[in-house]
Formats: structure tokens, C-alpha cells, sequence
């Protein structure tokens, strides 16, 4: 009996120990930790450093340094094989595609250890918040490659055993932009796994997957506080995103091969309706190389400065000398120089009581040496020359034999 009470009376006094202690609420795991509580490598992901931009939906207007914050993107993390681009395992699995078109947004955030300097954070979604947490598998089964494009497009994207293609609906104002983030082979003997014997790594060790990312961080820990001496390895991946298209800037002005007086007499016509003639509006991204695919043969029409609305109204030529103001843009598909592209404009006439037709549109040809380079800037001057009279001369030349014989018009 006595033994009966004293058990009872242990089992009390813990339940009252228990109730005076505070209670400790483990923290959700962040993006921004290296590692959940039971031990799983989070997914960690740079933007790069890029002069681009996009919006929630579609990019308006190119895309700069100053406005890449922000930017949406969609990300791949793809099972390869080292050192290739080869599929691993069916990309269309769980296992083969990690990411498969996860929208991402490019954030802000100072650097830490293992990014780039001066890269940006890529915040990725979840059921449309950003800020999710996504874990590399704990087997370190597969190597894996991150790709990423922008805009972000929550349809059209295409993954199938070994290939990734995003469709996207093109206007002009879409600023494609792509690229990848394949982890560097770190040789044998590079870095220390462990810190007590100074052992260093026997083989070859590859990425990206949990175990390069954790002995990566391991040696980093051992040489910047653990007295180690070596070299430092990022191990956060980063995707340096790089422009797809050309984008082009449109100036009217007067044109200049012209007398002062006709300059000033060409002020008095009107540019509207700029277009880019048989471009196509869709496009197909190869998620894995980078390339697109264009389709169709659609015009675009040139949009207004700083937004994805066409340009409408009329345009006076400039006759300042850098040209006046930008009337519009086109973000277009690089071309190699074997064809000159096409512009469609239209030409207003100040006076319907004139001779000449009140609207005229004529296409001009334009090119470049080696044609026109995706992520560069053309600045295209539309030269507008004053109206001149038509004046007709009249003579007479008589007529003369012609010395060459007959000519032969058979029917066949």
C-alpha cells in the first residue's frame, strides 16, 4: 500500500513540475533558413544581377535594373545527369522535376553566405502566397539544374520525360528573358568534411542536391570561423537572367538630308500607326536551352512608352538635335542580318483640299550589320521629308527604228 502512494505521489509532482515550466512553440521553418528542424535542406535560390522586367502578368515595359525587383518568374529545378542538360529520370515525375513551373518573384535581400554578391532572392509561391519552403530530397539521389524564365506564365508550360517548353501569347511588350543555374563540380581535395582530422573530400563532388549544399556550407563554417584555410564555394544557386529579344525605340523627326526650310515644312505631316510587319505573336520557349520558336506572321504595333497599350494618335517630326521625345517601343525577335526588317507606317497630310492623298502608309526596310542582337537597344529615327510639288517638264524625242531585227514571239 505504502509503495502504491509513493508512485502516486511521483507522478504528481511531475505533473506540477510540468505545468511551472514555459512552454517553447517550435518556429515554422522560413525560405530564408538553411534547414528545417529535422533536418532538411531548404531550396535557396538567387536572381541574378540583370539590367531587365515583368509585372504580375506581363512585363510593361522592358525590363532594368531598376525595376527588377518584383519581376515574376517561373523556375525548374530539373534532374540531369552531371555536367549535361540530359534528363536523369522522366522529368513529368515527382522525382525528375523538383520545381516544375513554380512562380517565383525576385526579392529583396542583403547577401549572405553561400549567394553571389549583390544577387537577388527568388521568394517562391505556394497556393499564391510567396515565402514557400521547398526541400531537396533527403536520398541525394539526383543531381538537379535550375531553370528559369520571366514572365511567369501560369498556362502553357509543357514538361514531358525529357523536354520543358512555356508557350507565351506575344504583344510587344513582353520582355522574355531566361537562363539557368547548373552547380560547378567541385574537385577532389577541395574542401573539408570534416573538421576534426581535417579530412578532405576522396572524390568528385556534384550538385546540385542536399549533400553538396550541406558539406559546401560545412567547409564554408570550418574556414570563416572554424580556423580552417581554403577556398570558398557558393552553393546557393543563382539565376542570372539574361534578355531573349531585341528591344527597339521609336523617334519621328524631320528627316535630315533635307534644306532647313523643307525640315520645317515637313512639321506639318503627321506619324501614326508604327508596326513591325509579319513578326508572329507566339512564341515557344525552350525551357532547357534557352531558344524560342516563333509562329505566325502577325504585325505588332508599336506601344507607348512605359506601358503595353499601342500607341495611338498622331506624331509631329522632331527636328531637336538628339531627336525629341521617344514615341514608343517594341520588344521584337533578334534577327541575323539576312533579311531587313519590315516597318509599316502611315503618313498624315496636313490638308484633304490638297492633290495628294491625306493618309499614305509605306513600308521601310531597316537592318543592321549582322542584324539586330537580343539585349541590346535600337533607337529607330522615322525621317519624315516635307511634300513637294509636282512639277512636270515637257519635250519631244521622235521616233526611231529599232536595229535589231525582229522579235520573235512564239506561242508555245
Amino acid at each position: 500500500m505504502k509503495k502504491n502512494l509513493w508512485l502516486l505521489a511521483a507522478v504528481l509532482c511531475m505533473a506540477a513540475c510540468s505545468q511551472n515550466e514555459e512552454i517553447i512553440a517550435e518556429q515554422p521553418t522560413t525560405e530564408d533558413d538553411f534547414e528545417s528542424p529535422d533536418g532538411q535542406v531548404v531550396i535557396q535560390l538567387g536572381g541574378g544581377e540583370l539590367n531587365a522586367s515583368a509585372s504580375t502578368t506581363v512585363t510593361r515595359a522592358p525590363i532594368t535594373d531598376a525595376n527588377f525587383i518584383g519581376t515574376n518568374v517561373g523556375v525548374f529545378a530539373l534532374a540531369v545527369n552531371n555536367g549535361t542538360d540530359v534528363a536523369a529520370t522522366d522529368w513529368s515525375t515527382a522525382a525528375g522535376a523538383l520545381l516544375n513551373n513554380i512562380q517565383g518573384v525576385i526579392a529583396t535581400q542583403a547577401n549572405s553566405p553561400g549567394s553571389e554578391t549583390d544577387a537577388k532572392k527568388i521568394s517562391l509561391y505556394r497556393g499564391g502566397t510567396s515565402g514557400a519552403v521547398y526541400y531537396y530530397p533527403v536520398d541525394n539521389k539526383y543531381d538537379y539544374t535550375f531553370y528559369g524564365y520571366s514572365p511567369y506564365q501560369a498556362t502553357g508550360a509543357t514538361v514531358t520525360a525529357s523536354q520543358a517548353t512555356v508557350r507565351f501569347t506575344f504583344n510587344g511588350s513582353q520582355d522574355i528573358m531566361w537562363n539557368k543555374a547548373a552547380a560547378p563540380n567541385i574537385p577532389e581535395q577541395s574542401i573539408f568534411i570534416d573538421g576534426s582530422t581535417d579530412e578532405k573530400n576522396s572524390s568528385v563532388l556534384t550538385g546540385y542536391k542536399a549533400k553538396y549544399i550541406r558539406q559546401l556550407k560545412y567547409h564554408h563554417d570550418l574556414i570563416t570561423t572554424g580556423g580552417k584555410n581554403g577556398d570558398d564555394y557558393k552553393w546557393v544557386p543563382n539565376i542570372n537572367f539574361t534578355h531573349l529579344l531585341t528591344q527597339f525605340t521609336f523617334q519621328v523627326i524631320a528627316a535630315k538630308k533635307q534644306s532647313e526650310a523643307d525640315k520645317e515644312a515637313a512639321q506639318k505631316l503627321k506619324v501614326k500607326n508604327v508596326r513591325i510587319k509579319n513578326h508572329g505573336t507566339s512564341a515557344t520557349l525552350n525551357v532547357i536551352d534557352g531558344t524560342l520558336t516563333w509562329a505566325g506572321a502577325e504585325s505588332l504595333s508599336m506601344l507607348s512608352p512605359n506601358s503595353d497599350d499601342v500607341a495611338t494618335g498622331t506624331f509631329t517630326p522632331s527636328i531637336a538635335e538628339n531627336g525629341g521625345d521617344k514615341i514608343g517601343y517594341l520588344m521584337a525577335k533578334p534577327t541575323d542580318g539576312t533579311a531587313a526588317l519590315e516597318l509599316e507606317v502611315t503618313i498624315e497630310a496636313p490638308d484633304a483640299a490638297t492633290s495628294v492623298p491625306t493618309e499614305q502608309t509605306v513600308t521601310l526596310q531597316v537592318n543592321t550589320p549582322g542584324g539586330f542582337k537580343q539585349g541590346i537597344i535600337y533607337n529607330v529615327q522615322i525621317g519624315v521629308y516635307s511634300m513637294q510639288e509636282v512639277m512636270v517638264d515637257a519635250t519631244l524625242t521622235e521616233w526611231q527604228d529599232f536595229d535589231g531585227g525582229n522579235i520573235d514571239a512564239p506561242i508555245e
